[in-house]
């Protein structure tokens, strides 16, 4: 049976977000292997259920790997956004005679 997390909400919310990052950084998905990921986020469960020894509070080093990744589809995604309104905004601006224009009528 899998550790169902920590009852009081605060330490829940820094659990999950502990194994959210894990998952983030180790996800087959993203290039990440399995056995990895599924020690990882072991060791954040074994981290929180011994709430009484002092160690359970000490951070687990998730920055094996940057999310550079992430924070990069973001910026991609806001370009291709950005050029995607300006080349709209210059075909409208063409002659209607000319390749590219777009005139669109209202029926």
């Amino acid at each position: 049976m899998t550790y169902p997390g920590p009852d009081e909400p605060d330490v829940r919310r820094q659990w999950v977000s502990d194994r959210r990052s894990a998952i983030r950084l180790h996800h087959p998905d993203v290039g990440g292997a399995t056995g990895e990921l599924q020690s990882r986020l072991d060791e954040i469960d074994a981290r929180f259920a011994t709430r009484s020894c002092p160690e359970a509070y000490v951070d687990v080093d998730l920055t094996e790997r940057p999310l550079l990744g992430i924070r990069l589809s973001r910026s991609v995604a806001h370009t291709r956004r950005r050029a995607h309104r300006a080349i709209r905004g210059i075909r409208s601006t063409i002659p209607s005679g000319w390749p590219g224009s777009r005139r669109y009528v209202d029926l």
